[in-house]
Formats: C-alpha cells, sequence, structure tokens
C-alpha cells in the first residue's frame, strides 16, 4: 500500500521497498502511522490504498474487489488533521491482461522450466515479511497489515482479442471516477463509532465508482482498441504546432501527437 509523497524511515521499515525499491523511486511510501501522520501534518495530498499489494496484485477471480482492513483507524487519523477525503474508482489495467494458469495438468514440468514470471503465481499463498513485527509494534493503524507480506505478482499475458466497446481486451482504456469529498472537520477522532461509519461510506462509496465505471464505459465508443487507435492516427496527421493554452508553457508553441480519441459523455 502506498501514499504519493516523499517518504520518511519508520518502524524498522525501510523506505527502498517494493520491486527492488520501484515503489520508492514512483513516490511511494509504505502505510504506517508515522508515514501517514507525517504526511497529512504537512498538509500533503496522500493517494492511499488501504487494500495496498492486496489489491494491486490479485487473483485471477478478485478483479476490481476491494480488500480492505476490518479496522483501521487512517479515517480517526485523517478527521486529526481536517482532512478532506476524496473516493475514487479506477478500472482497466486489469483487463488488459490474463491470468497465466497455476495447474497445467500433464504439462506442468514444461510450466515449472519456464521462467518464474510466466509460471503463474500463487497470489492467494503469500509468504511470511520479516517486516511482520515490525509493523505490529508500531500500533495505531491495521492498515499496516498489508506490509506483513511483500508483492506476490501473479503471471500474466496479454489478453487477445483486442478490446472492443462491450469486452475487455489488450489496449483496453483506463478510466478513472472521483466520487464527492468527505469533508471530515466534523468528524471527532476520538468517536469511534462516528471514524467507522465514516470508513465504511468511504468503503461504499468507491465500491460505487468502480460499478459506475464498468457499467458506464460500455457507451465510450473509442473504447474499442482497433477504432481508437485509426482515429488518434488520422488525428495527429497534422503536425502544425500548437499553442500552449495554460500552465507555466502558456502561449508557446509545441509540436506533439496530442489528440486523443474523445471518451463517453459524463
Amino acid at each position: 500500500s502506498s501514499s504519493s509523497s516523499s517518504s520518511t524511515s519508520n518502524n524498522g521499515v525501510e523506505e527502498n521497498f517494493g520491486l527492488n525499491g520501484g515503489f520508492a523511486k514512483w513516490g511511494a511510501v509504505p502505510v504506517t502511522p508515522r508515514n501517514f501522520i507525517d504526511l497529512l501534518a504537512r498538509g500533503e495530498a496522500i493517494l492511499l490504498f488501504p487494500g495496498g499489494t492486496r489489491e494491486a496484485c490479485h487473483g485471477p477471480y478478485d478483479k476490481y474487489k476491494l480488500f480492505w482492513p476490518e479496522k483501521t483507524d487512517f479515517v480517526r487519523a485523517a478527521a486529526k488533521y481536517n482532512a478532506i477525503v476524496v473516493p475514487f474508482g479506477s478500472v482497466g489495467s486489469a483487463d488488459n491482461v490474463q491470468f497465466i494458469p497455476q495447474d497445467w495438468g500433464a504439462l506442468e514440468p514444461l510450466r515449472m522450466a519456464l521462467p518464474g514470471p510466466l509460471r503463474g503465481g500463487s497470489p492467494d499463498k503469500p509468504t511470511a515479511s520479516p517486516f511482520s513485527l515490525a509493523v505490529k509494534s508500531g500500533g495505531l493503524m491495521p492498515v499496516s497489515e498489508s506490509l506483513q507480506t511483500p508483492p506476490s505478482f501473479p503471471g500474466v499475458v496479454p489478453r487477445l482479442p483486442t478490446a472492443s466497446q462491450d469486452a475487455p481486451g489488450f489496449g483496453d482504456r483506463f478510466y478513472f471516477s472521483f466520487g464527492k469529498p468527505v469533508d471530515l472537520s466534523d468528524i471527532n477522532p476520538k468517536d469511534r463509532e462516528s471514524c467507522d461509519a465514516v470508513y465504511e461510506e468511504l468503503q461504499h462509496a468507491v465500491e460505487g465508482e468502480i460499478s459506475w465505471l464498468l457499467q458506464a464505459r460500455t457507451r465510450d465508443p473509442y473504447r474499442d482498441f482497433l477504432r481508437r487507435q485509426a482515429y488518434e492516427r488520422i488525428a495527429n496527421l497534422d503536425n502544425a504546432p500548437r499553442t500552449v493554452g495554460g500552465g507555466p508553457l502558456k502561449g508557446g508553441e509545441i509540436r506533439s501527437c496530442g489528440r486523443r480519441a474523445p471518451s463517453f459523455p459524463l
């Protein structure tokens, strides 16, 4: 599990974690009490995944399911700093790939001869992490339980055929939806019942955003990978310079292939 900001050392858990430090290079930090509170105290914008790597590295039957801890104090900590929480959902990444079967039957010897990433994984049988005791001793937030097991990436290959408007496949689009912000300034962090209610509200809100996206994306004609590619190739034939409309480069001219196929109207 991760949050988007610079990292600090905490509870004996190394900052240089995940894929040989890859997570840290992306700006992620482990979800631990000290990290979370330090970021809130600094007024950082935090991207929090309560389900951690269990959601990101899910098995073949767990697509778009939440695996949030049953009990968590992240709402209490956020309420202490009057944070505003925006529930969001995203779909698309899991639809670009298909899982490699874990049981090849008579061909099992062949599977074991393949490189590790092509064998298929066992995400439902994680191994214990050496960080377990350090995490449990940290107290405050059980969300750190996601660090008790290291990331386990199941073997995947591109899903074929390519995506169509109403069916997943290689080249499927990524969709994001943000729900109604929840202002915690009126929540007493010492009131566990109120914090538990907000936690449940946020979890349902995220599930609602995911459900809505899964239905709404079928209205996007350019979800079809081949149609989208054709549109964008034609739309970008003109390589004339474009004027930047805003930001630090406002008024400048750039050459790009930035004309993308439109999505469905919200």
